[in-house]
């Protein structure tokens, strides 16, 4: 077999995404043609139709690596290159004699500037699949483009269900939807009143004003409305709102039994740090996104004790491989962080099987590639999998109302305690949940 070159993509990442942690403005538009290094290698004209074997496949690589969802956009393109490299290594004489490599698109977190970017990559990069994008605004818009132009879609993070909404064969998603967090929602809130012997009858609910936000409200108040719970405040806000207090003050108010808050990094922070300020004692229950990041837990500190959370993934070496272990902590050394967030196993697994699909395909055919996705069955324990411990398996179907979705795809809920996620649902395996429920009041911590 054809020896293999490995070319991997020099962008200045620690540059690159450490500088654009935390922005939100400026020219985002064009920021991923701008941020994207060449590659060394052979060029090949943009005239030219999709690789044949031994040319360079290209995989487009979606993520907000500028604006407030940068952190995320960080950690998902860790997990991609770490994968890469693991299956290079592992399984690079699979490729037929191909090169496989990554460019960089930067969808800024913005709808708009995810589908130039798109653009971009059909039409100058010329790949021959894409992956990504973390928020699911950008992932909806780019779905309808993938599908009109045949390219194999690989989502990875994004949760809202219409990015899965219209049948095709190209666009394919690994990680949980918000229709399969339902059910563990559902589990969790019964356990919870089976340990505390009391029941929920009212909740309050806030969240971001994005198709994130309303999508996953959307699914919660109807799944807490069947329960016969009352919601008892709804209301979307604003992304990098400057003062949360009037609505922390009607959510005192009403005297909910827990909250749901569905909020990015700093509305998260400014809602704990208010929540004190006027002490909310109303139970909180993050739905992912800020309360999952670094960020949030450094800036946050004891403010964040308590907080339930749910998550496809939380760090737990008791439940990884050492070569997992030893990757996460590369991670975690490669980005300063003290946790390792769902994106990051999201990003290894996504890349990974597009990899093995890619293999499978033998060329870099848009359609022989999707045809090979489809055909995915990864099975626990394959390295596929490795850092997703909780997945059962990898195998995509039409499922529950959604195209292409993974239904082996899991769930999980923590709390923070002294700034880390301890796991309480699915019980630990030593049978005993190690929540606190309801939280002591701010006076009392």
């Amino acid at each position: 077999m054809k020896k293999i070159s490995i070319y991997i993509l020099v962008f200045l990442l620690s540059v690159g995404l450490m500088g654009g942690c935390g922005n939100s403005g400026g020219d985002s538009a064009s920021t991923g043609s701008k941020a994207i290094s060449t590659v060394s290698g052979e060029s090949k004209s943009a005239a030219e139709s999709q690789p044949a074997a031994g040319e360079v496949i290209k995989i487009g690589c979606m993520v907000p690596y500028s604006g407030g969802s940068s952190h995320f956009g960080q950690s998902l393109i860790k997990g991609y290159e770490h994968a890469f490299e693991d299956f290079m290594k592992h399984y690079g004489d699979t490729l037929n004699g191909n090169t496989v490599e990554l460019v960089y698109g930067d969808t800024a977190g913005v709808p708009d500037t995810a589908v130039t970017e798109l653009e971009r990559m059909i039409s100058v990069e010329k790949v021959s699949a894409v992956i990504g994008t973390y928020n699911s605004g950008p992932a909806a818009a780019m779905a309808p483009l993938c599908i009109k132009n045949k390219i194999p879609f690989q989502v990875t993070t994004c949760v809202s269900d219409l990015i899965l909404a219209e049948p095709n064969s190209y666009v394919f998603r690994a990680n949980t939807g918000d229709t399969d967090t339902r059910a563990y929602w559902d589990m969790f809130l019964d356990h919870l009143v089976e340990l505390t012997g009391e029941p929920l009858e009212s909740l309050a609910i806030i969240y971001d004003n994005s198709d994130f936000g309303h999508s996953a409200s959307t699914m919660l108040k109807g799944l807490c409305t069947e329960k016969g719970m009352k919601i008892a405040f709804d209301e979307a806000i604003t992304t990098d709102s400057a003062d949360l207090s009037s609505v922390i003050n009607k959510i005192k108010d009403v005297n909910a039994d827990f909250l749901i808050s569905i909020l990015y990094v700093n509305d998260s922070l400014l809602f704990v740090r208010q929540a004190k300020e006027f002490d909310l004692e109303t139970p909180i229950f993050g739905y992912g996104a800020g309360m999952l990041t670094e960020e949030f837990l450094q800036q946050s500190g004891e403010l964040s004790n308590y907080i339930v959370l749910c998550s496809q993934y939380f760090y737990d070496e008791s439940l990884l491989s050492e070569e997992a272990i030893e990757y996460q902590q590369r991670y975690m050394k490669e980005i300063n962080s003290k946790n390792v967030n769902e994106n990051y196993p999201n990003g290894w697994m996504g890349m990974y099987s597009l990899l093995e699909a890619i293999a499978r395909a033998g060329s870099g055919d848009r359609d022989a590639i999707a045809a090979e996705l489809a055909k995915t069955d990864i099975k626990k324990g394959e390295r596929a999998l490795m850092m997703m411990p909780s997945f059962e398996g990898i195998k995509y179907e039409d499922f529950k109302g959604r195209y292409n979705q993974n239904i082996y795809s899991a769930f999980q809920f923590s709390q923070i305690m002294d700034g880390t996620y301890k796991i309480i649902f699915p019980v630990p395996a030593s049978g005993k949940s190690p929540i606190v429920f309801p939280p002591p009041k701010w006076s009392e911590r």
